[in-house]
Parts: structure tokens; C-alpha cells; sequence
């Protein structure tokens, strides 16, 4: 989950990370459906989900 400095909060799959920021998906299957630069992001948490049989 990410804010950008614009106030815009999303729910993204993180693809990769490069030198000019952060490559998402907020598709399944995925596919790079938006690039943030590092300077354009505002906050960042990560969300992690556990399965227990």
C-alpha cells in the first residue's frame, strides 16, 4: 500500500524495484501497470498475508 505526495492511496502488487522507483501491478495475472518514481511517493507499508493449513 502506497501514498503518493499527491494524497492518492493505493493497494498495488510490487513487481520490482529499479533506480527510477517502483514498477505495480493491480492486475492478477500481473502485468506493470504503473510506474512511481522514489520522489513521488509520499508513504509506504507492506502488507503481508499468512496461510495456515
Amino acid at each position: 500500500m502506497l501514498t503518493g505526495k499527491d494524497g492518492r492511496t493505493r493497494v498495488r502488487l510490487l513487481l520490482g524495484i529499479t533506480e527510477a522507483g517502483l514498477s505495480l501491478s493491480m492486475t492478477m495475472p500481473e502485468k506493470e501497470d504503473e510506474k512511481i518514481a522514489f520522489d513521488d511517493i509520499g508513504d509506504i507499508a507492506v502488507i503481508v498475508e499468512t496461510l495456515r493449513d
